[in-house]
This record gives C-alpha cells, structure tokens and sequence, in this order.
C-alpha cells in the first residue's frame, strides 16, 4: 500500500503542456516543411503546394504538415480569386 498522498511511478507520468514541435515531426516532414517555407518565400506556391501533397501522403495525420498546405491552399485561393471563401 502507497502512503497516502504519493502516486505510484506506474500511475504517474509528467506532461509539458506544449511539445516541442522538433520532438514530434519525423525529421523528414520537418526538412520537408522547411523547404515549403522556402518555396513559399520565393513565391512558389504552386510548388509548394506539391511538395505538401506529398508530404500529406506520407504523414496523414500530421498537424503542422495540413496547416501548411492549408495556407498555402488559402494563399493560393486568394491570388486566384481576390477574396477568401466565406
């Protein structure tokens, strides 16, 4: 029997509120990430937007990878049409 008031090392785990965003990309979406940045600041965004698919395809459920190719969509849209979908 624990004494009371400490928690077992099983039951108990520390959470950082907020991850490192390093510690959580595999180093390939991070790299990948890193050159759409690039293509984005250059003014590349048709290529851009490819390489994000791509990425998409390899890391599906990656927040960082869908926001960028959401921007990049958004930003897309924009020059296209001159005004954001409402």
């Amino acid at each position: 029997i624990m004494p009371k008031g400490r928690r077992s090392d099983f039951n108990y785990q520390r959470h950082q509120p907020y991850m490192n965003m390093s510690r959580v990309l595999p180093r390939r979406a991070r790299e990948g990430l890193d050159e759409a940045d690039e293509l984005i600041e250059s003014g590349s965004l048709v290529a851009a937007r490819s390489l994000l698919e791509n990425l998409k395809r390899e890391y599906p459920s990656q927040e960082a990878v869908l926001s960028a190719l959401f921007n990049v969509n958004k930003n897309l849209h924009l020059m296209c049409c001159g005004r954001p979908n409402t």
